[in-house]
């Protein structure tokens, strides 16, 4: 998958993977149900100044920092196999992680808004298949 996105500041969202629930509980839920506990997410954050910056398989291996344009448009990557997930940032390796085997090793694909104060842009959406 490849895609545009821009985050003002203080904006939070995410790409969601393999969650199986559809995001159904995604709102307003206890914390081990939402997409990231289910599924995967890949973390979009304003800032690297936490411990999963963009471009992060949000919970399983922080990205490197840096590698976001702030207030700009930027490329994530990400590859989504079996055994692996892979995420490119502007061009650069972000994070890799095996995941963890309990979890699907495929499923839909969502994209997160944080909570309804948060607000971000996506564009250039482009999905392939192997």
């Amino acid at each position: 998958m490849r895609l545009e996105y821009r985050l003002p500041p203080l904006g939070n969202s995410g790409v969601s993977l393999r969650d199986s629930s559809r995001g159904r509980s995604s709102f307003g839920a206890g914390e081990r149900k939402t997409p990231a506990h289910i599924g995967y997410e890949i973390q979009l954050y304003h800032s690297d100044q936490t411990k999963y910056p963009s471009g992060s398989v949000y919970l399983f291996s922080p990205a490197k920092a840096g590698l976001q344009r702030a207030n700009d448009w930027n490329v994530l990557e990400i590859e989504s196999r079996p055994e692996l997930i892979r995420v490119r940032l502007n061009g650069q390796l972000a994070a890799e992680s095996p995941g963890d085997p309990a979890r699907a090793r495929k499923g839909p694909i969502g994209l997160q808004l944080h909570d309804r104060f948060s607000f971000v842009e996506f564009r250039d959406i482009r999905i392939r298949t192997r």
